[in-house]
């Protein structure tokens, strides 16, 4: 393929993911909500000085990156974004120690899943994979 059949086919395919995706590039939940924040500190001078910091720290832009690059891609994908779901919306997982086994377990949507077995000071965690790593206290 030559240069100029290459070029004009990454141009098809910028052109295609552009449409493709017209609209979608999220609320940006997690800035908004750090900007709103910034918004409750004291009065306009405190505000705009913690803005300005923040940015140049750089918090804002921190939150910019992890807003496009993965909560709003949540959102996309799912329909929802993390950072503006209720506490009714989240899911909670428990870890329980069960003594009889000498093992740790992982509760979540009600399913129970081991996670470590305990020998004493040493704990050895089991992965999904089937991988197992000792940790001694």
């Amino acid at each position: 393929m030559n240069r100029f059949s290459r070029n004009h086919m990454l141009v098809g395919c910028l052109l295609l993911v552009s449409v493709s995706l017209q609209g979608c590039y999220g609320q940006f939940a997690l800035t908004h909500k750090l900007y709103q924040w910034n918004g409750t500190l004291g009065d306009k001078w405190i505000n705009s000085i913690m803005m300005v910091a923040m940015a140049i720290v750089p918090i804002y832009g921190i939150a910019i990156l992890a807003d496009g690059l993965v909560l709003n891609t949540m959102e996309f994908w799912t329909g929802k974004n993390p950072v503006t779901m209720g506490p009714e919306e989240r899911e909670t997982a428990g870890v329980v120690y069960v003594p009889e086994q000498h093992a740790w377990f992982v509760e979540f949507q009600g399913e129970k899943r081991k996670i470590a077995d305990q020998d004493g000071e040493v704990l050895t965690l089991l992965y999904p994979d089937g991988r197992k790593e000792s940790v001694t206290r």
